[in-house]
């Protein structure tokens, strides 16, 4: 009777550890958030087979993303489109390849654990949106949309002069919409940490304290060097 009470036991302890592991998903992966509101991380998943997670590169995810909005929207029919309006959508598309490719990109120094557009940020870098309108209407109107709409979604701009330049540069709303990413926190602010064994190690904050996929319970150094 005793041994059948600790073979219950027993099984039992290990169905808990198998389920555990099993069914133990990312934290890392659990946390992300899409990098765009219409295509979600589409992009990512396409390229490299797998999501994002809290430890990919920012330029990696963005330059991804519009990388593929790019070639989904050239592949797009435009059978009973205008002449003109095939040309001004082709040089738009053609804008948006050179932006990506540099890749600089604005950063979200404001919105803490939430990814959020950010048409042109605190060191002027602007958006892939932004940058549209820059080159094919000038800065001066850039910067006015951002007085405005700096955190703004495309969907949410109800302005008559951006509606004017969307039809005028051969793009549909939902269409600037898919091209407009969201940013994470700026993660660029290290961070050294106790390991608890006498060693301190560098973190960038917005990884969350993340080794190898797995989590430690690191304490701040409260300002130790």
């Amino acid at each position: 009777m005793i041994y059948k009470i600790q073979e219950i036991i027993v099984g039992i302890i290990l169905f808990s550890l198998i389920v555990g592991t099993t069914n133990k998903k990312s934290f890392s992966e659990d946390k992300v958030e899409s990098i765009n509101i219409v295509t979600g991380d589409i992009s990512f998943i396409n390229k490299f087979g797998k999501k994002p997670i809290l430890e990919t590169s920012e330029t990696l995810r963005l330059k991804t993303h519009l990388e593929y909005v790019e070639l989904l929207l050239r592949k797009k029919n435009v059978k009973g489109f205008s002449e003109n309006r095939i040309k001004q959508r082709t040089h738009t598309l053609d804008l948006l390849h050179d932006y990506w490719v540099a890749g600089v990109f604005p950063k979200n120094y404001e919105s803490k654990g939430k990814r959020l557009p950010c048409f042109i940020d605190k060191d002027r870098k602007i958006c892939a949106v932004g940058y549209l309108i820059e080159k094919t209407a000038g800065r001066q109107l850039s910067e006015k949309i951002n007085l405005t709409y700096k955190y703004e979604y495309v969907f949410n701009m109800n302005d008559k002069t951006i509606d004017d330049w969307m039809l005028a540069n051969g793009l549909t709303k939902l269409e600037y919409a898919m091209i407009q990413p969201t940013y994470g926190f700026d993660n660029s602010i290290i961070i050294k940490v106790w390991d608890g064994n006498g060693k301190h190690k560098k973190y960038n904050k917005i990884r969350l304290l993340v080794e190898e996929g797995t989590f430690k319970d690191y304490k701040l150094m409260n300002g130790k060097k």
